[in-house]
């Protein structure tokens, strides 16, 4: 048996469909086949379901041309509108998941938060947690956005396929990338790793503003406040401390450990370790600086 009530509502149900509740004009108003065990309710919401089971749909326009695919939750003005098949995807808020068509490729999308993923079309095992968060991506695959605007701000085609990036806190990851790839990050923090990244691989931030620069530099590891804040080009630096190795900049193989220690470092393969070592040290190379305030 179904519940229906609302004008049109339920209009082309077939025999075999059961256990459905739609509430609200024109819900699930497709011709049915043997679809089951559906909760929808709002304006148009589910209005294409045909072969569908066990979705719970809430909002105006939310699943709107979903046909095929089961075990969804859409709740939220226009979410998961414009997705036809897909499976065992979450996605909650205005328009999260719902301003591309996300395929099957893409089942078990978690979106949660005004326009989240909203771009998204294939990329599998992505989830994304907040306002805007991941909401340029496309076909990239496993990344996690959790923040407001976190892995909000990426370009062209060819970025918007980048995979297993992390992004935790407001603003973090959020410039706009380039032409290239950039994967394998991670930044923890709010305004972490907001570069305009082209083909940076493997960095990690956490911190405040850590690694905040980054462009093309790969191998970083930036932990505490403003480390590494002006790293751009350089690789394989290692930052440990607030304001540690912050302006590094092109420079690589740097190791600082300690709060401000090479701070002021504009150099590559130095070691600086200890609270203000080496932080009003800038050119030279190769140097190596141990102790509180050394140097």
């Amino acid at each position: 048996s179904n519940t229906i009530f609302g004008k049109s509502a339920g209009a082309s149900l077939d025999a075999g469909s059961n256990q459905n509740t739609f509430i609200g004009e024109n819900v699930s108003d497709a011709s049915m086949n043997d679809a089951l065990g559906n909760t929808v309710v709002g304006y148009s919401a589910g209005s294409a379901i045909t072969t569908s089971d066990y979705n719970t749909i809430l909002g105006r326009n939310a699943g709107l041309l979903l046909s095929t695919g089961a075990s969804n939750v859409m709740v939220g003005n226009g979410a998961g509108a414009t997705t036809v098949d897909v499976d065992n995807s979450v996605l909650i808020g205005l328009h999260a998941g719902g301003g591309a068509t996300i395929t099957a490729a893409a089942d078990g999308t978690v979106a949660i938060g005004s326009s989240a993923l909203t771009a998204l079309t294939s990329g599998a095992k992505n989830t994304a947690v907040g306002y805007y968060a991941s909401s340029g991506f496309t076909t990239g695959a496993s990344n996690t956005a959790l923040g407001y605007g976190a892995l909000s701000g990426t370009g062209g085609a060819t970025v918007l396929d980048s995979d297993h990036n992390t992004a935790v806190g407001a603003d973090s990851m959020n410039g706009t990338w380039t032409t290239t790839k950039a994967e394998g990050n991670t930044a923890v923090g709010s305004s972490t790793m907001q570069g305009a990244m082209q083909g940076a691989e493997n960095n990690t931030a956490i911190g405040y503003q850590s690694a905040q620069a980054i462009t093309t530099g790969g191998s970083n590891t930036a932990l505490g406040k403003g480390a590494g804040g002006t790293v751009s080009t350089g690789d394989s630096n290692t930052l440990v401390g607030s304001g540690a190795g912050y302006n590094i900049g092109t420079n690589s193989n740097n190791t600082c450990m300690g709060q401000n220690a090479g701070a002021s470092l504009t150099s590559s393969d130095n070691t600086i370790i200890g609270s203000y070592a080496g932080d009003v040290l800038a050119g030279g190379t190769a140097n190596v600086v141990v102790g509180r305030a050394a140097l």
